[in-house]
Parts: C-alpha cells; sequence; structure tokens
C-alpha cells in the first residue's frame, strides 16, 4: 500500500527513505467518487498546475442527472482532474474526457482507474476547438474552461488563462459549436466568472443574441458575485509568482487599468451557463442562487487569500 502511495505522489520518501512525507498530491471525496488533486491547492506552496474548486463542484450541481440515460453520450473539455467526466460516467456509460496538459491528463488517467471507470470514460489528450470539429455529437456537454481575463503581456496558468479580452474566447467557441456538436435537445453547462456592471453580467446581452440566432434556452446561475476591486489584490499576488520581474504593486495598476477600461468591470459573477439546443422557447433566464452581497464587509476576500 505505501508503495502504490508513493508511486501516485500522494506521499514522498523523507530522511533517505527512513520515512514518509507528504508529496504533491491529496485524496478527497466528492459525489461519491475518489480523486486525487494537488494538494497545494488547499495547502499552499508552489503554484499548482490542476484546478478544481467551488465553480467545478457549483457546476456539476445544476447538472440534471434524472434527464441523463445509460445509453447517453458525454463530452467533458478541459477535464483537468476528469471530476465532471467520472461524475458523468455515473448516469451515461460514454463519456468522452479530453485536456492538453501532461498534468491534467496523467491525474485523469489515475481518477479513472481510482474509481474503475474505464469502460465508462475515453481520455484524449485533443485541443478544444479539434474536439468540436470532430463531427462527433453528444446528448451532454460540461466544461470549466480557462476564463480569467489577464492584461496584455502577463503570463496566466494554463488551467485559467482565458482567451479574448474578457477572457471568455473558449465558452465563445463553444456556444458557437454547440448546434453542430450537440443533439437535438441536449444540454451543455458551462463556467466562468464573468465581468459585469453593479446590475449583471455584460456577457448576458451576448447570450442573448446566441440564444436567438441558435435556438438556445439559457440558464445562467449566479453563484457569486464580489466587487471588481476585491480581485485586484489576490490576483496580483498570484500574478506576481509567475511573471518575473514584475512586482505585486506593478500589477495591481495593470490589473485597476485593464478592469476600468478593458473590462468596465464593477462587479464579477461567478456563474454556471445551462444551455439546451433545438429550444423551441429559445432566451435567457438569470437566477441568483443567493442574494447580491449589500455591506462592504461582505463583500471583501478572506484575509488568507489576501497573504503573499
Amino acid at each position: 500500500m505505501l508503495l502504490v502511495v508513493v508511486l501516485v505522489d500522494l506521499l514522498r520518501e523523507a530522511d533517505g527513505g527512513a520515512t514518509v512525507a507528504a508529496a504533491e498530491r491529496q485524496l478527497i471525496s466528492a459525489f461519491n467518487l475518489d480523486l486525487l488533486i494537488d494538494r497545494r491547492i488547499h495547502f499552499g506552496g508552489d503554484m499548482h498546475e490542476v484546478y478544481i474548486g467551488p465553480d467545478s463542484y457549483w457546476m456539476l450541481y445544476y447538472i440534471d442527472a434524472f434527464g441523463i440515460r445509460r445509453d447517453h453520450r458525454a463530452l467533458d473539455l478541459c477535464t483537468g482532474t476528469g471530476i465532471a467526466a467520472l461524475y458523468l460516467s455515473l448516469f451515461c456509460d460514454r463519456v468522452l474526457a479530453t485536456d492538453i496538459g501532461d498534468v491534467p491528463l496523467s491525474l485523469a488517467e489515475i481518477n479513472r482507474r481510482l474509481n474503475r471507470r474505464e469502460a465508462a470514460v475515453e481520455i484524449r489528450r485533443q485541443e478544444l476547438s479539434q474536439t468540436l470539429e470532430s463531427g462527433e455529437r453528444f446528448d451532454l456537454l460540461t466544461c470549466n474552461p480557462p476564463f480569467v481575463a489577464y492584461p496584455p503581456g502577463i503570463q496566466g496558468t494554463l488551467y485559467s488563462h482565458g482567451t479574448d479580452a474578457d477572457g471568455l474566447g473558449y465558452l465563445r467557441s463553444i456556444i458557437q459549436r454547440l448546434p453542430a456538436v450537440m443533439s437535438p435537445g441536449g444540454s451543455a453547462y458551462l463556467v466562468a466568472d464573468l465581468v459585469g456592471d453593479e446590475r449583471q453580467p455584460h456577457f448576458i446581452e451576448e447570450l442573448k443574441r446566441f440564444a436567438a440566432t441558435e435556438a438556445l434556452n439559457v440558464d445562467v446561475y449566479i453563484d457569486n458575485v464580489l466587487p471588481a476591486a476585491a480581485q485586484v489584490a489576490p490576483l496580483a499576488n498570484y500574478l506576481a509568482r509567475i511573471n518575473s520581474g514584475r512586482s505585486s504593486a506593478q500589477l495591481v495598476t495593470a490589473l485597476e487599468t485593464f478592469q476600468r477600461e478593458t473590462l468596465r468591470a464593477k462587479r464579477y459573477y461567478m456563474s454556471t451557463i445551462r444551455l439546451r439546443t433545438a429550444a423551441p422557447k429559445p432566451g435567457v433566464r438569470v437566477l441568483r442562487r443567493f442574494p447580491p452581497p449589500r455591506k462592504t464587509s461582505e463583500e471583501t476576500w478572506p484575509a488568507l487569500l489576501l497573504r503573499n
């Protein structure tokens, strides 16, 4: 047993092999699944390489599991740890999980074996655009893509750095292709932190146009709301660790300017977007899981997240 946990990087040998210590992996349980994840997400240390967090769990919370049949075919893009693909495999027997990073693909493979889902889950190294343009059709699609918007010239991690100026380029690519990728009446679940004003995300108006032109029924579930200013310090501290030559103070200035002049960001809306194809009555609904924060003290990040 010790050999197994050392091989999967849950423990490492220490003191010349005389003892063992915590390595870079952590074993957690979620949705009746056992998952090996990057322990640095929860315990700090160097930058982690595979993300899993509250938005991952929120997306799965909204999936209509009762509407999934065993013979349905599901697709999980940007699979990361494989949590969404494995969750879908509890309800259908044909799930495709794709990613492009060595570490996420390795973790997804370990987690597939850990949960004995080899027969139900196929894992591919494949670019998102390549999967969407393959001609394959699916009844269900999930994706928690890179969606963080960064100022030009500032580098983010593979799992966070979204495309387009507002970070939502991957979402646009998926939504535009849904009619060709999804079976009629199929459902897609996408996650993003949407920038917006004090009233709602800017992306809502774009979703309305997508709904009208692509015959989509769209529900936007808003799980969390934070003022844009509260995002600056945590992001600056994070980015200073991977952008050599840029101080936290310089990054704060760059982020504030970017939020103000490019994103027009007053608030960030962490959201799960559910889209159903071939909708008889296309349209968009915005639903809040919780009321927006009203007091300044409720709109700030916990002190722990502000530490270097």
